[in-house]
Order: structure tokens, then sequence, then C-alpha cells
């Protein structure tokens, strides 16, 4: 049904629980989603925990680690992504930022980037990378690698006859290449 159709009886009465009882745990269908939201960003982080996690990988290895627990995240957790990167809540739904569960996705998105930021600062001091911000860089990647999936979800690789698994091997080669240091 979609989000702004699906009411607080709809979800009740598929999990077989009252709206009193709803109302006990949760003070909004806002709540529900952002907790959705939670449940799919902790996923997502434990991936690249775990994509990480071997040692003496460098940090060409990590980022190449990262893209693919994303893309693994993608593909296992449809639904989920769904949550994350099509947010269908209105745009004054989504400003409310001061809840206990906006604070903890805040959280698990800045541990996400900062994954993602301290594998580039890394990079950085190794000498494989030359990046001049290591944040905005992260930001740069986070939003890269969000496109390429909505540009499959929309369904739009159809028409120039791309893989998504191509498509991203390709890009994060060339994201390679331009912050490799060449020295």
């Amino acid at each position: 049904n979609g989000y702004q159709n699906t009411t607080i009886s709809m979800i009740m009465k598929d999990v077989q629980m009252s709206i009193g009882t709803f109302y006990i745990y949760f003070n909004n269908k806002i709540e529900i989603y952002k907790f959705l939201m939670d449940e799919g960003i902790q996923i997502l982080q434990q991936k690249f925990e775990d994509a990480v996690s071997w040692p003496d990988m460098t940090a060409k290895e990590k980022l190449e680690q990262i893209t693919r627990a994303y893309y693994q995240f993608y593909s296992e957790h449809p639904k989920y992504f769904e949550i994350i990167a099509f947010v269908t809540l209105t745009e004054e739904e989504l400003r409310e930022r001061e809840s206990p569960i906006s604070h903890t996705i805040d959280e698990r998105n800045l541990k996400i980037l900062t994954i993602v930021r301290d594998i580039l600062e890394e990079g950085n001091q190794s000498g494989e990378f030359q990046v001049k911000d290591p944040w905005i860089t992260a930001n740069i990647l986070w939003g890269w690698l969000d496109g390429m999936f909505a540009l499959e979800r929309r369904n739009n690789l159809h028409t120039t006859k791309l893989s998504l698994r191509d498509l991203i091997q390709q890009s994060l080669h060339l994201i390679l290449s331009g912050i490799e240091n060449k020295s």
C-alpha cells in the first residue's frame, strides 16, 4: 500500500495486535517507519564493519569491500534499502530531528560515514590516496553509491543496457583512479 496509504489499523490487523497496544510502544506511524529505517541502517552498519574487519587490508581493498557490502545489502534487503533511500515521509515529517529514534538514526548514519572517512584518512597516511578532505569525499562516495542503486531501482539501467554490478565496478575503478596517490 505504500507509506501514505497504510493506516495504523492496517498495520495492527497485519500483526494481530490491538491499536491500544500500538500506542504503548509508538506515538504514530512515523515512529514505526523510523524504527524500520534504523533497523535497516543497523544491518548496513554491521555489513560495513564486517567488511573492513580483516587484518592487513589496504585502504583500497577496504573501499572495495565497503562497496561490495553496500551492494550486498541492497541485493539482500531491498525493502530496507527502499525505506532508507527512497524516503516516503512528507517534508515536515522528515524535519523532525528531536525524537530518540531520529537521534539514533543520525548517529548510525554518522558512524557509517565515519567508517568511510577513516578508510580515506588511512589511505592518505599510508600514501595510497591523495584525498584533500576525507569527510567530503566520504559523503561523495555515499551519494555515488546511492545514485547507482537509484538508477537501477528506477529501471534506468534497462535503457542503457548496463548491469548494476558492471556500472559499480567501472565507476569504483574511476573513483579509485581519481583519489590514488600518483607520486
